[in-house]
């Protein structure tokens, strides 16, 4: 990452140098061609160092209540979690239940949604499995 950040700088460089080049240079459009192909690399720096970040992120492991959903680094690292950890959701709203199926085979069935839920609740009834389905 370090080499793409370094790239960055560079490229940031030769873009001033080109700027500046640019006002006193009688050619302006081969000047200006270059400027945008330096920006496009520029661009594609700048997101690849973005990736690598993210990728770090959860290469470490995460906090999922740490997560600040205000920003959208998070929210796109909670969706990936997300989509990572459940195979699919179903809601009753009526009966303010959900039937979650885990992508690892676990399904809970009738999980309540109206109310706060401790982990040790859910952990012991883990308990009370009955094959690989949790019953609420």
């Amino acid at each position: 990452m370090s080499t793409l950040e370094k790239s960055c700088i560079d490229l940031r460089l030769q873009i001033n140098q080109l700027v500046q080049a640019l006002a006193i240079a009688p050619d302006v459009k081969i000047l200006a061609d270059k400027i945008r192909d330096l920006d496009c690399q520029l661009r594609k720096n700048e997101t690849a160092i973005k990736v690598l970040r993210n990728k770090a992120r959860l290469d470490k492991g995460c906090d999922i209540k740490n997560l600040d959903l205000t920003l959208k680094e998070d929210r796109e690292l909670c969706r990936r979690l997300a989509f990572k950890a459940f195979r699919e959701i179903n809601i009753d709203t009526l009966t303010q239940q959900c039937d979650i199926y885990f992508s690892n085979g676990l399904i809970f069935k009738n999980f309540p949604t109206g109310k706060k839920n401790h982990i040790e609740n859910v952990i012991a009834a883990l308990k009370y499995i009955d094959k690989n389905t949790v019953y609420f």
